[in-house]
């Protein structure tokens, strides 16, 4: 992806960006200790950030209107905390792409543009979800559906649930074990998509995605269907 030609924040006279309203900010216990752990569903931000607790409480007065300067003199003024480090702090956030910023909105728009441009959708969930090695992947599902009852061959469609592998493997299991021996000449994947309501302009607000992707896996590459896919868009 091309560089961004912005700078993250660092003019603390300038207001300070909110953070983005589209990322999960999560409490966690470790040791005693109580974060939070900021994960980006749209993995624009590095994964899993974590930050003390009481950082919440900076955070929340950013809102796009007040200056750093001013921030630093209300809340920070009695603090060993100078401005030059606060402004550090502020633009390591956007540089992490945390804030609701010039910066975050250009590398977003190329971002989206990078991927929109690609013919493979890359396996985002492998070495997380799942495991990355093809032997140890097989292993994986080898032992996630040992406890499956025998599939039914008569299954044409599969109504399947839509979460993390690490928390439901078995009602995966108990799914997908159905259609485990079937060899279909094409699959039909319809899934729910997160994200396009954030992108109204590009996707025109339609409740529909048509993806012409093939789907990268540790087993290999799914390939789309481009005969399917041109019939189904003169249908459109």
């Amino acid at each position: 992806m091309n560089r961004t030609d912005l700078m993250p924040y660092n003019a603390p006279e300038a207001p300070v960006p909110p953070l983005r309203y589209d990322i999960n900010v999560i409490p966690v216990q470790q040791n005693g200790s109580r974060y939070l752990l900021v994960h980006d569903p749209l993995l624009h931000a590095p994964d899993d950030l974590i930050f003390p607790e009481d950082i919440h409480a900076v955070l929340r007065v950013f809102n796009g209107k007040t200056p750093l300067t001013e921030i630093h003199k209300r809340y920070f003024g009695k603090s060993d905390i100078n401005l030059s480090q606060l402004t550090d702090f502020v633009s390591s956030l956007d540089q992490n792409r945390l804030l609701h910023s010039p910066y975050y909105r250009q590398f977003s728009e190329m971002a989206e543009a990078d991927f929109e441009r690609m013919d493979v959708r890359p396996a985002v969930c492998s070495g997380l979800s799942y495991p990355t090695d093809p032997v140890e992947l097989k292993a994986y599902f080898d032992d996630g559906f040992g406890q499956a009852h025998p599939p039914r061959t008569e299954i044409k469609a599969l109504y399947a649930p839509h979460i993390d592998f690490r928390v439901g493997i078995a009602t995966y299991a108990k799914a997908f074990s159905e259609v485990r021996n079937l060899k279909p000449s094409r699959v039909v994947v319809i899934g729910t998509s997160h994200y396009a309501g954030y992108y109204g302009k590009k996707y025109d607000d339609r409740p529909f995605i048509l993806s012409g992707k093939s789907f990268s896996t540790p087993l290999g590459t799914v390939h789309a269907d481009e005969r399917a896919l041109h019939l189904l868009k003169q249908e459109a």
